[in-house]
């Protein structure tokens, strides 16, 4: 006998199918978020090590506009 469309135990089958595909898609999605916290991660530690080096040239700016003012 063939299972139709309404069939419960074809609905499962066809429900257990969905939700493997959208487990994969779901662990594909969990990878690409860790390598994206992981890339903002880098961006936020190189945009701090920024930040002091601009601090540091302003002071270095500031102290030779002040040693050379006429």
């Amino acid at each position: 006998m063939e299972k139709g469309d309404n069939d419960l135990e074809k609905i499962i089958e066809d429900l257990k199918s969905k939700v493997k595909d959208l487990e994969e898609i779901n662990n594909g999605s969990n990878y690409r978020i860790a390598d994206l916290e992981n890339i903002n991660e880098s961006h936020q530690k190189l945009n701090g090590e920024l930040q002091i080096r601009v601090k540091r040239l302003e002071k270095l700016l500031q102290e030779y506009e002040d040693k050379n003012v006429c």
